[in-house]
Protein backbone atom coordinates (compact mmCIF):
# COMPACT_ATOMS: atom_id res chain seq x y z
CA UNK A 1 0.00 0.00 0.00
CA UNK A 2 1.34 2.94 -0.78
CA UNK A 3 2.10 5.45 2.10
CA UNK A 4 0.89 8.66 3.95
CA UNK A 5 3.86 10.83 3.82
CA UNK A 6 2.71 13.82 6.94
CA UNK A 7 5.52 16.71 6.07
CA UNK A 8 6.30 19.60 7.95
CA UNK A 9 9.24 21.15 9.73
CA UNK A 10 10.51 21.12 13.64
CA UNK A 11 8.02 22.71 16.18
CA UNK A 12 5.15 22.82 13.03
CA UNK A 13 2.48 20.41 15.10
CA UNK A 14 3.53 17.57 12.81
CA UNK A 15 4.17 15.26 15.53
CA UNK A 16 0.21 16.07 16.93
CA UNK A 17 -0.81 15.35 13.16
CA UNK A 18 1.22 11.98 12.72
CA UNK A 19 -0.29 10.92 16.32
CA UNK A 20 -4.14 11.47 15.21
CA UNK A 21 -3.40 9.37 12.21
CA UNK A 22 -1.75 6.91 14.26
CA UNK A 23 -5.01 6.70 16.48
CA UNK A 24 -7.43 6.67 13.77
CA UNK A 25 -5.79 2.80 13.25
CA UNK A 26 -2.60 4.03 10.89
CA UNK A 27 0.40 2.06 11.23
CA UNK A 28 3.33 3.98 12.23
CA UNK A 29 5.66 0.97 14.23
CA UNK A 30 9.01 1.48 16.30
CA UNK A 31 8.35 5.14 17.18
CA UNK A 32 11.30 7.67 18.79
CA UNK A 33 9.60 7.88 22.28
CA UNK A 34 7.49 10.69 23.95
CA UNK A 35 9.83 13.46 25.93
CA UNK A 36 9.46 16.67 27.46
CA UNK A 37 8.77 18.41 24.57
CA UNK A 38 6.57 15.63 22.83
CA UNK A 39 4.57 14.49 25.67
CA UNK A 40 2.59 11.98 23.58
CA UNK A 41 5.05 11.08 21.04
CA UNK A 42 6.60 12.13 17.96
CA UNK A 43 5.25 9.34 15.82
CA UNK A 44 9.00 8.95 14.00
CA UNK A 45 9.72 5.50 12.76
CA UNK A 46 12.86 4.64 14.11
CA UNK A 47 14.29 2.35 11.42
CA UNK A 48 12.47 4.60 9.15
CA UNK A 49 14.48 7.45 10.35
CA UNK A 50 17.72 5.71 10.21
CA UNK A 51 17.41 5.05 6.41
CA UNK A 52 16.57 8.03 5.25
CA UNK A 53 19.91 9.65 7.06
CA UNK A 54 21.85 6.83 5.79
CA UNK A 55 20.76 7.12 2.19
CA UNK A 56 19.74 11.04 2.10
CA UNK A 57 21.89 12.54 5.35
CA UNK A 58 20.79 15.24 7.21
CA UNK A 59 19.44 17.76 4.79
CA UNK A 60 16.85 19.28 7.28
CA UNK A 61 18.69 22.18 8.42
CA UNK A 62 20.58 22.95 5.54
CA UNK A 63 18.17 24.56 3.19
CA UNK A 64 18.30 21.43 0.33
CA UNK A 65 16.61 18.75 -0.67
CA UNK A 66 17.17 14.93 -0.36
CA UNK A 67 17.93 13.70 -3.68
CA UNK A 68 16.20 10.94 -5.47
CA UNK A 69 17.77 7.75 -4.88
CA UNK A 70 16.53 4.50 -7.32
CA UNK A 71 16.13 1.10 -4.88
CA UNK A 72 14.82 3.78 -1.70
CA UNK A 73 11.74 2.01 -2.48
CA UNK A 74 12.83 -1.50 -1.86
CA UNK A 75 14.48 -0.89 1.33
CA UNK A 76 11.87 1.64 2.98
CA UNK A 77 9.49 -1.29 2.60
CA UNK A 78 12.09 -3.98 3.68
CA UNK A 79 12.35 -1.87 7.03
CA UNK A 80 8.95 -1.80 7.81
CA UNK A 81 8.29 -5.54 7.15
CA UNK A 82 11.17 -6.20 9.43
CA UNK A 83 9.29 -4.10 12.09
CA UNK A 84 6.17 -5.17 11.77
CA UNK A 85 4.36 -4.22 9.21
CA UNK A 86 1.80 -6.15 7.22
CA UNK A 87 -0.99 -4.70 5.60
CA UNK A 88 -2.86 -1.85 5.88
CA UNK A 89 -2.40 2.51 5.68
CA UNK A 90 0.73 3.47 6.92
CA UNK A 91 2.60 6.83 7.41
CA UNK A 92 5.69 8.56 7.76
CA UNK A 93 6.62 11.82 9.43
CA UNK A 94 9.57 14.25 8.47
CA UNK A 95 10.70 17.36 7.45
CA UNK A 96 9.51 18.56 3.80
CA UNK A 97 13.11 18.76 3.09
CA UNK A 98 12.72 14.70 2.40
CA UNK A 99 9.13 14.99 -0.21
CA UNK A 100 11.98 14.06 -2.90
CA UNK A 101 12.97 10.73 -1.86
CA UNK A 102 9.83 9.31 -2.26
CA UNK A 103 9.36 9.74 -6.09
CA UNK A 104 9.13 5.55 -6.12
CA UNK A 105 5.93 5.60 -4.35
CA UNK A 106 2.52 7.28 -5.15
CA UNK A 107 2.34 8.66 -2.05
CA UNK A 108 -0.53 11.04 -0.03
CA UNK A 109 1.36 14.29 1.05
CA UNK A 110 -0.23 15.68 4.05
CA UNK A 111 1.73 18.88 4.96
CA UNK A 112 1.42 20.86 8.35
CA UNK A 113 1.43 24.50 8.39
CA UNK A 114 1.57 26.34 11.62
CA UNK A 115 1.97 30.58 11.80
CA UNK A 116 5.55 31.12 10.70
CA UNK A 117 6.39 33.35 14.23
CA UNK A 118 5.14 30.51 16.27
CA UNK A 119 7.24 27.93 14.91
CA UNK A 120 9.93 30.66 15.56
CA UNK A 121 9.38 31.15 19.07
CA UNK A 122 8.65 27.42 19.88
CA UNK A 123 11.93 26.91 18.29
CA UNK A 124 13.61 29.14 20.60
CA UNK A 125 11.95 27.98 23.59
CA UNK A 126 12.14 24.46 23.36
CA UNK A 127 15.95 25.07 23.07
CA UNK A 128 15.23 21.14 20.87
CA UNK A 129 17.53 22.71 17.55
CA UNK A 130 21.28 24.46 17.14
CA UNK A 131 21.38 27.41 20.00
CA UNK A 132 23.99 28.92 17.95
CA UNK A 133 21.42 28.93 14.90
CA UNK A 134 21.39 32.91 13.80
CA UNK A 135 17.65 34.43 14.13
CA UNK A 136 17.93 34.97 10.24
CA UNK A 137 19.32 31.49 9.76
CA UNK A 138 16.35 30.10 11.21
CA UNK A 139 13.40 31.90 9.50
CA UNK A 140 15.04 31.47 6.41
CA UNK A 141 15.03 27.49 7.14
CA UNK A 142 11.03 27.97 8.16
CA UNK A 143 10.91 29.80 4.64
CA UNK A 144 13.02 26.93 2.72
CA UNK A 145 10.09 24.29 4.33
CA UNK A 146 7.19 26.31 3.60
CA UNK A 147 8.27 26.60 -0.38
CA UNK A 148 8.53 23.27 -0.46
CA UNK A 149 4.92 22.55 1.09
CA UNK A 150 3.57 25.08 -1.10
CA UNK A 151 5.08 23.24 -3.97
CA UNK A 152 3.57 19.97 -2.90
CA UNK A 153 0.08 21.91 -2.42
CA UNK A 154 0.09 23.39 -5.64
CA UNK A 155 2.04 20.50 -8.13
CA UNK A 156 1.43 17.00 -5.76
CA UNK A 157 -1.97 17.56 -4.64
CA UNK A 158 -0.97 17.68 -1.03
CA UNK A 159 -3.75 18.70 1.57
CA UNK A 160 -2.67 20.92 4.43
CA UNK A 161 -3.31 20.61 7.79
CA UNK A 162 -3.68 23.95 10.30
CA UNK A 163 -1.93 22.59 13.52
CA UNK A 164 -2.51 25.92 15.57
CA UNK A 165 -6.35 25.20 14.18
CA UNK A 166 -6.52 21.74 15.79
CA UNK A 167 -4.93 22.74 18.66
CA UNK A 168 -7.70 24.87 19.65
CA UNK A 169 -10.18 22.28 18.47
CA UNK A 170 -10.67 23.58 15.19
CA UNK A 171 -10.91 20.00 13.78
CA UNK A 172 -12.02 21.09 9.79
CA UNK A 173 -8.55 20.58 8.31
CA UNK A 174 -7.54 17.22 10.05
CA UNK A 175 -11.21 16.09 9.06
CA UNK A 176 -10.01 17.07 5.72
CA UNK A 177 -6.82 15.76 5.44
CA UNK A 178 -7.61 12.34 7.12
CA UNK A 179 -11.00 11.60 4.49
CA UNK A 180 -8.71 12.90 1.63
CA UNK A 181 -6.65 9.79 2.70
CA UNK A 182 -9.58 7.59 2.23
CA UNK A 183 -9.76 6.73 6.19
CA UNK A 184 -12.64 7.00 8.37
CA UNK A 185 -13.00 10.47 9.99
CA UNK A 186 -13.86 10.13 13.85
CA UNK A 187 -14.50 12.79 15.57
CA UNK A 188 -14.50 11.60 19.08
CA UNK A 189 -10.98 9.87 18.05
CA UNK A 190 -9.55 13.12 17.35
CA UNK A 191 -10.44 14.85 20.65
CA UNK A 192 -9.00 12.38 22.70
CA UNK A 193 -6.20 12.92 21.26
CA UNK A 194 -5.34 16.69 20.95
CA UNK A 195 -4.22 17.96 24.35
CA UNK A 196 -4.54 22.09 24.26
CA UNK A 197 -2.30 21.94 27.53
CA UNK A 198 0.38 20.43 25.25
CA UNK A 199 0.46 23.11 23.26
CA UNK A 200 2.42 25.62 25.11
CA UNK A 201 5.60 26.67 22.82
CA UNK A 202 4.22 29.57 21.11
Amino acid sequence: MEPIIILGQPRSGSSMTAGIFAAHGVWTGTCRPPTPLNAKGFFENVPMKKLIIATHKAVVRKGILAAKTPGFRANVLEAIKNDGYTEGPWLWKGSAMYWPAFFEFEPIFVVVNRPREQIFASTRKSKMLNPNETDAELYANIDYHQEQMDYLCTYKQAVRVNSYDVARGDFSSIERAITYAGLEYDEAVTTGFVDPGLWRHH
